[in-house]
């Protein structure tokens, strides 16, 4: 799709896990009171893509309680 369309966007929300460790870390925007951070700037080591769901999680998850 993208050397088609270059400028596409797509706009996914998901809650799993699942989902998340097949986006690269580059993608995943992480939505908090009105404040979106780039899941590669948070956690730079941190590759998302074929990821263990059960690291994802808790990662998502200190993000959201640190906030």
């Amino acid at each position: 799709m993208r050397l088609p369309f270059p400028n596409i966007q797509f706009v996914v929300t998901s809650h799993s896990g699942l989902v998340a460790n097949h986006i690269a870390s580059e993608s995943i925007f992480l939505l908090n009171n009105f404040q979106c951070e780039n899941l590669k700037n948070l956690y730079p080591d941190f590759n998302s893509f074929g990821a263990n769901i059960e690291d994802t999680l808790e990662l998502v998850q200190s993000y959201f309680s640190a906030g």
